[in-house]
């Protein structure tokens, strides 16, 4: 079980999180896990409403790259396409980062793909993958070094 936790840290914070950086905010949903009132899926959607993850990968940035922030965490994978980053957009600004990534987490590709029962993790490390050089760009990149974003809304104007 401290495995799971541990990776599933790792998956949604990009880095092991040590338990004096987060004190008690966790506590309980590791406990609820550990006696499996709550499954993995649950915990991931629990660690993507905290007020750690609203600090880290939220408050700090434009909505595109929450949107490629949280496809990465919790559906290991850069966004599809420029109607998919709309879609969640439009998500976000009327109704916040909660519903946001409760969206993703009960989508029928997260259930798919890794079910009650798996922490998320990087789907696409090899070729071929439809989004393989935007997902490998997100993954390679530090998110705490660099606030580039990797699907881009609009191509960039050069001036004369």
């Amino acid at each position: 079980m401290k495995t799971t936790i541990q990776a599933a840290y790792r998956q949604i914070f990009e880095r092991d999180i040590a338990p004096y950086i987060v004190q008690d905010e966790f506590t309980g949903l590791e406990s609820k896990l550990s006696n499996g009132e709550i499954n993995i899926k649950e915990f991931i959607e629990g660690l993507g409403g905290s007020k750690l993850y609203m600090r880290e990968f939220y408050a700090p940035y434009p909505n595109t790259k929450v949107i490629e922030l949280g496809t990465k965490h919790f559906l290991g994978r850069a966004p599809l396409d420029q109607a998919e980053i709309r879609k969640y957009n439009q998500l976000l600004a009327t109704q916040g980062l909660k519903a946001f990534i409760r969206a993703m987490v009960n989508s029928p590709e997260y259930t798919e793909c890794f079910g009650e029962d798996t922490v998320p993790y990087r789907r696409f490390p090899t070729l071929p993958a439809a989004n393989f050089p935007n997902t490998e760009r997100l993954y390679n990149q530090l998110t705490k070094q660099n606030k580039d974003l990797v699907v881009p809304s609009f191509e960039p104007v050069s001036t004369p």
